[in-house]
């Protein structure tokens, strides 16, 4: 089923964090560096983030309130972006995250 609502965001960065407050932890970006994050929405199971840049992308869905990192549900993985003018990703959530 897919997520009716929710966010959805990347970090040109591979990281693999379980919990809000680990993406939040700033010991885990370089400082050499700015570090492009881009974030969107969620509607009928689907999202659309522009502007990537090709490089190895932290993809995260999450639920829940972001002013409240303990209350934020996430799950995330890498995606491998080229060149291309565009590329679809999937990630899977837990059915819980649609009831």
């Amino acid at each position: 089923m897919p997520l009716p609502r929710g966010g959805v965001g990347t970090i040109q960065l591979s990281i693999n964090p379980q919990t809000a407050e680990e993406v939040r932890d700033a010991t885990q970006m370089p400082t050499d560096r700015t570090v492009p994050m881009h974030g969107g929405g969620i509607r009928d199971g689907a999202a659309s983030i522009h502007d990537l840049k090709p490089g190895t992308h932290t993809l995260c869905a999450m639920i829940g309130d972001p002013r409240i990192a303990s209350s934020v549900k996430l799950r995330c993985k890498q995606v491998t972006l080229t060149a291309a003018a565009s590329k679809n990703a999937s990630l899977i959530v837990p059915a819980a995250w649609s009831e």
